[in-house]
């Protein structure tokens, strides 16, 4: 019987323990939980990360109310390029099988929704960036894959810069080519019309550009602000220019459209710039 009552306070006291142990991992993971919110309010969000995995190893699980932090964490480190919109895909995925989910802010759950909305739409804008090059003039491959593409567009010269060199076309005005060291194209540049005679109001040229945007815009996905700015590169010339700029993972695409009036001067040209910046150290 003295056997039974000492087991039987033995098992109790193992129960006690137990959950004084779950109430500290608890309290544990409450105050790692506002250490995080603390956290990621200032803007620390590698503190706010640390203290959300200690939140999570406490608890041994993870809810909405946690997942939701680390979304929120995940997609402030998405703008600075240090997240993949795949991985706050598949976390926003989680979120939304939750057990709890379902009770949880219905504010939040809908901005869940919209963050994934949106980041689908960049993904497909990503792709088709990541996709887009001028006829003949795939960037990414060697210099003389790309003269062959092009016999006898370009010549033996370049002129060397920072990256490596470029080389303009002997037989096409404005046409110029960016190689890294590695002789790996990474940048090309060409007029879309050059020396338009244009009117006061500009409108041959804006029309022509505008035709070209519109396409672009479709082609993309989206159109991006125009930019204008006025300059006098000399006396009695002035030069205005409206240009648009495409830009997603290190990629860009540049088009630019300027008018320069002056004394029995009144010209316009479009010029387009396809760039891809991870090419420049390869």
């Amino acid at each position: 019987m003295f056997k039974k009552i000492i087991s039987l306070l033995f098992l109790c006291l193992s129960c006690l323990a137990l959950n004084l142990k779950a109430q500290n991992s608890q309290t544990e993971a409450k105050a790692a939980y506002l250490l995080a919110e603390e956290s990621y309010g200032k803007g620390d969000w590698s503190s706010a990360k640390k203290y959300l995995n200690t939140a999570k190893i406490s608890l041994g699980s993870i809810n909405s109310k946690i997942l939701y932090l680390d979304i929120q964490i995940d997609s402030e480190l998405y703008k600075l390029n240090k997240v993949s919109a795949d991985t706050l895909l598949k976390k926003i995925a989680q979120f939304q099988d939750l057990p709890d989910a379902g009770t949880f802010n219905e504010d939040k759950v809908l901005e869940m929704v919209k963050l994934k909305l949106q980041l689908k739409q960049e993904a497909e804008q990503s792709l088709a960036i990541k996709k887009f090059t001028l006829p003949g003039f795939p960037l990414g491959i060697p210099l003389d894959s790309m003269k062959r593409i092009n016999n006898g567009l370009f010549g033996e010269g370049k002129t060397p810069t920072a990256q490596g060199f470029v080389i303009t076309s002997n037989r096409k005005i404005g046409l110029a080519v960016n190689v890294n060291k590695n002789n790996i194209v990474y940048d090309v540049r060409d007029y879309l019309f050059i020396g338009l005679p244009d009117d006061v109001a500009l409108s041959k040229g804006k029309e022509k550009i505008s035709s070209y945007i519109d396409r672009l815009a479709d082609e993309l996905g989206w159109l991006p602000l125009a930019v204008e700015s006025t300059s006098t590169p000399t006396i009695g010339f002035t030069q205005k220019s409206i240009s648009y700029t495409w830009e997603r993972d290190g990629k860009l695409i540049h088009v630019n459209f300027i008018n320069q009036q002056g004394p029995n001067h009144n010209q316009s040209h479009g010029l387009i710039i396809v760039t891809d910046n991870n090419l420049i150290s390869n």
